[in-house]
């Protein structure tokens, strides 16, 4: 009778052992899909707040772009009143000056955040560790962008254009010149430089194969050991790509060169008129 009923209490003893191993099991559970929800929220909260920071952004912009347009009219307006009234309108130049060029400096601003990429967020090729776009990384010229048209970054580009505004207004001679131009996007900068001063007497020069990188010439060479840029067809970008991207902002004309070969031919073989006044030199091996 004893032994009965103590195997009896041993099964019920079994059982609410397992009973107790299956509500932990479920807990378990229960924790861990509260903890994959929680992630889910904060995930969807970081998503939210990213969102939101683009749509300001994109307001901002909209509203910048508004901006250039108003003070467009209200140029177009000073030059209507000064072809109406004549000598008379002409009493405040200065504030015709400062008009013009408060809309040249929007006009290259723009510019430079459209090649780049930055105003519609372009996000990198996915070669790097970047897989979406970041302004840090944009703004150092780290990524190469998928659609913009230039890698340089802003720092680079306000750079280039700070020193093509200067040789303008120091009156330095000669072309620009940017050997290595991938799409064309420091170049495309550099004739809008000279479109929004009105130079006619400069060219700018842009130097490439066109054709991408060589393989690395290690004897020549020792410093391009392991180069794996000949293998990136993303480098290896058309004249007439090029061209066709100077088309899309309307500065393609007689004052843009193609100069089309490898770096130590190019130079042989071209004589400019003056030497260049300005020079953006891009290349990631010493055998170009």
């Amino acid at each position: 009778m004893l032994i009965s009923r103590y195997n009896e209490l041993g099964a019920q003893r079994d059982k609410v052992t397992a009973q107790r191993d299956e509500l932990t099991a479920q807990r378990d559970s229960l924790i861990f899909q509260y903890h994959e929800l929680t992630a889910e929220r904060d995930s969807l909260i970081s998503q939210t707040v990213e969102l939101t920071a683009q749509r300001d952004s994109l307001i901002s912009e909209v509203a910048a772009l508004s901006s250039v347009a108003a003070q467009r009219d209200r140029l177009a307006s000073q030059l209507s009143a000064i072809a109406a009234k004549g000598e008379k309108a002409m009493a405040d130049p200065i504030s015709l000056s400062k008009s013009l060029e408060g809309l040249r400096a929007l006009y290259l601003d723009l510019m430079e955040s459209t090649l780049i990429g930055a105003v519609y967020e372009d996000p990198p090729l996915p070669i790097f560790d970047w897989k979406q776009f970041d302004p840090n990384v944009r703004n150092r010229g780290f990524d190469w962008p998928k659609n913009a048209f230039s890698m340089i970054g802003a720092a680079r580009i306000r750079n280039f254009r700070v020193l093509i505004e200067r040789v303008i207004s120091d009156e330095v001679p000669g072309d620009i010149v940017e050997t290595g131009v991938w799409r064309g996007g420091a170049s495309i900068l550099a004739r809008a430089v000279l479109a929004a001063y009105g130079v006619r007497d400069r060219r700018v020069i842009l130097a490439d194969s066109f054709e991408g990188l060589p393989p690395p010439d290690e004897d020549q060479y020792p410093a391009d050991a392991g180069s794996v840029f000949h293998e990136y067809s993303e480098l290896a970008v058309s004249e007439d790509k090029v061209q066709s991207n100077f088309e899309k902002f309307g500065l393609f004309d007689n004052q843009v060169v193609l100069l089309k070969g490898w770096f130590k031919i190019r130079c042989l073989s071209f004589r400019p008129t003056e030497s260049p006044s300005c020079a953006l030199m891009v290349t990631s091996m010493n055998r170009q």
